[in-house]
């Protein structure tokens, strides 16, 4: 999937070299992804458009609590 065509704050999955993360994505330049974590004990990662690959999309989660 094309990096450039996903929406800010969608929740991806992105693979950064050869480590897959589930994060929030941002593009603060053209060039930058901006990946957030939902938990703010994990760090940001900001990084070249070129070196993320989206591997999926979140779209919502489907059952109740166990």
């Amino acid at each position: 999937m094309d990096v450039l065509r996903v929406k800010d704050e969608t929740i991806v999955a992105a693979r950064v070299g050869s480590t897959t993360t589930l994060k929030y994505l941002y593009r603060p330049t053209e060039d930058t992804i901006l990946l957030k974590p939902a938990n703010l004990a994990y760090p940001d990662i900001e990084v070249d458009a070129a070196d993320v690959a989206i591997e999926g999309i979140y779209v919502g989660r489907i059952g109740g609590f166990v």
